[in-house]
């Protein structure tokens, strides 16, 4: 029996080495943080590392923009342990004045419905009844005695999938100031979600000096002992958090390849990765 179908099971406790580890602080003074989440949990491995930052102008003549890259990993222990679902958020907020400053998630890859190697499955819906029934005049006795079967063949998609939208939490006016991302593994092949993927974000800022930040969380849905641990960790951890990523626009570019002064030109999807061993395709795009 694997570790996916298991009820008992025996699980060694590292409370204080494993569980502060996915609780990130920044340095005193430290801005850009590169590794936001290093989580390694029950033998699977979750990071989320802030891969480039560029501030910089929409367009030559443009507010004020910022372009930033952010790299997720999500890696099983094997073929039986490996994640199944992975539901990701990063909440962008001025630092001086949250909710009514923040800057605004102009765009971002992926922005739609994306899927992993399509299966085409038949499902088969049979039902069968035996059915008898008997009466009639004195005399005479009238009968039958029959199999009644049903069959129907539909046919649907079985996808892996990458889904992200931009939306406005936390506060109900003003522009959209929240990226979510959510994957899920193909249930029929059952080889985990994307490996590797990397969001790329464009925000449009108020001015030249914001010093802005970013809530990054990840939740993963794994199996009995990747949750049963989750379940200790809260416990053990109680009310410790992850630091936000601390932005700042004076900052120098990490990259020397884009044009900081036309940041809306940029092509949002060629600075994105994925790796898998199968091909994403578009299936649905929201671009709104």
């Amino acid at each position: 029996m694997d570790a996916e179908s298991t009820s008992s099971f025996n699980i060694q406790f590292y409370p204080e080495q494993d569980g502060a580890a996915f609780h990130l602080k920044n340095e005193p003074g430290q801005l850009q943080r590169p590794h936001i989440i290093d989580d390694l949990c029950s033998g699977l491995l979750l990071q989320v590392d802030l891969r480039d930052v560029v501030h910089g102008k929409l367009s030559e003549n443009g507010s004020p923009g910022s372009l930033i890259i952010i790299h997720f990993r999500f890696h099983g222990a094997d073929g039986n342990r490996r994640f199944r679902k992975v539901q990701a958020k990063i909440r962008f907020a001025d630092e001086k004045k949250p909710l009514f400053e923040d800057p605004e998630v102009l765009a971002m890859w992926p922005d739609g419905d994306f899927t992993l190697s399509e299966t085409e499955l038949v499902i088969k819906d049979t039902k069968a009844a035996e059915v008898g029934a008997g009466g009639g005049a004195a005399g005479v006795k009238l009968g039958f005695k029959g199999n009644w079967e049903r069959q129907t063949e539909k046919k649907q998609s079985d996808r892996a999938t990458l889904i992200g939208a931009k939306r406005i939490e936390e506060r109900n006016f003003g522009k959209k100031n929240v990226v979510r991302l959510s994957l899920q593994e193909n249930p029929s092949q059952k080889k985990g979600v994307i490996s590797e993927v990397r969001t790329a974000v464009l925000l449009k800022r108020k001015d030249d000096t914001d010093r802005f930040v970013a809530h990054v969380e990840a939740h993963a849905e794994a199996d009995v002992l990747y949750a049963a641990e989750r379940r200790l960790r809260k416990i053990w951890a109680k009310t410790l958090e992850t630091d936000p990523i601390i932005f700042d626009a004076r900052l120098p570019p990490t990259r020397s390849d884009m044009d900081n002064n036309n940041l809306e030109s940029v092509d949002l999807e060629s600075q994105c990765d994925i790796l898998s061993t199968t091909i994403i395709s578009t299936i649905r795009d929201h671009t709104t």
